[in-house]
């Protein structure tokens, strides 16, 4: 319906994702998520074309938006056997298919508890076939509090603070993906990573996505994932493609590198 596709956008998207998203469809827009979604329902006149045009561009969220990933490097007779098995698979029956590419209900993401990422779908296109996992998951949301808005006595007890921060804990949906291409001997799991994950969800996160692949497909073949970080030197060597000025990185520890070059 209307109202689950913009709440599952909603939950999924960064305002300034979806925000391109309705402008590149003609939906109109508020400002924020707050207003555009209350405008949405009310204003009813979504035609056909933008609906499935809105529902298009969350299943490709799903599939590559705010993701973690990480690559595993096969062989070709793995290759082949896992395509055999992702192919082959029946999807079970469970709460997250049936809702499918939208979110299940609010009430039932606060009080649902998944051990481990459930199969909620197989998807395909042209480039290759997901197979995607659902879970709900916990995320510590950090807000920088206006002192201005509390009583005089907290006002006066944190005022050697520069600044106060509250964290709230609140948890969602996560649609991780095992990502294998049509073509090649890459895999990708791709893990669901809005802002404010902490890097050790996000690690256990890929455990246990990697793990109920295997015993979906019954294939246990993906060992260690491919280090990238040989390729920094590859970009530093390679003699057709200009002078790295600038570099950064984000660490899984949660550690941001950069470098600049300030003369060559």
């Amino acid at each position: 319906t209307p109202e689950e596709l913009i709440k599952s956008m909603r939950g999924r998207m960064p305002w300034d994702t979806a925000k391109k998203i309705l402008q590149k469809n003609g939906v109109e827009r508020g400002h924020g998520w707050e207003a555009t979604q209350q405008q949405f329902l009310e204003r009813g006149d979504i035609d056909n074309d933008q609906f499935e045009a809105l529902a298009s561009a969350l299943t490709d969220h799903v599939l590559c938006g705010e993701k973690s990933t990480r690559f595993y490097r096969l062989s070709r007779a793995n290759m082949d056997a896992l395509r055999t098995a992702a192919e082959s698979l029946t999807l079970p029956n469970n709460r997250f298919r049936r809702a499918y590419p939208a979110q299940i209900a609010d009430e039932e993401i606060a009080g649902h508890i998944t051990r481990r990422p459930l199969l909620a779908a197989i998807a395909t296109n042209e480039d290759g076939l997901g197979l995607v996992f659902a879970s709900t998951r916990a995320l510590e949301v950090r807000e920088q509090i206006d002192r201005n808005d509390l009583g005089d006595d907290a006002i006066a007890a944190l005022d050697r603070f520069d600044h106060v921060v509250g964290i709230a804990l609140r948890k969602l949906q996560a649609m991780d993906v095992v990502w294998i291409p049509h073509s090649g001997r890459n895999v990708e799991i791709r893990i669901d990573y809005p802002k404010g994950m902490h890097a050790d969800t996000i690690t256990a996160a890929h455990e246990a996505t990697k793990n109920a692949f295997a015993e979906a497909t019954e294939e246990d073949v993906l060992a260690n994932p491919r280090n990238l970080f040989p390729l920094i030197q590859r970009i530093y060597d390679a003699p057709n493609e200009g002078k790295v000025a600038e570099l950064s990185f984000l660490t899984t520890t949660g550690s941001l590198k950069n470098e600049k070059m300030r003369r060559t």
